[in-house]
């Protein structure tokens, strides 16, 4: 069988972490796809909180769906300078949904 080599933080896991050096400049990219699992022709928009230290970046920055089980990619974008542990969170949301995914940078 034949194997395709990959990033752990490409894993298409709900959630993001990260191990980094302390006090010490870094950026990573994160790729992870989503599937409609709700009504078509939905639409999300992102937030998220920037802790100090970070900065945090989603392209695209909205989601639009045309049907019930379409796939859609997006990547976050996280860089900056810490020296603890950081935490916040990820949001999708459209009128009725949210969708969190953790993301934890630490040392």
């Amino acid at each position: 069988s034949e194997s395709t080599k990959g990033n752990a933080w490409d894993l298409n896991y709900p959630s993001f972490a990260l191990q980094t050096l302390p006090n010490k400049y870094f950026v990573r990219t994160f790729h992870r796809t989503v599937t409609n699992v709700g009504t078509p022709n939905s639409t999300y928009s992102f937030t998220v909180s920037k802790p100090p230290g970070l900065e945090i970046k989603v392209e695209p920055t909205i989601l639009t769906f045309q049907s019930s089980g379409q796939r859609l990619s997006f990547a976050v974008t996280v860089e900056g300078n810490i020296d603890d542990m950081v935490s916040t969170s990820l949001v999708w949301y459209d009128r009725v949904h949210q969708v969190r995914s953790p993301i934890v940078i630490y040392v």
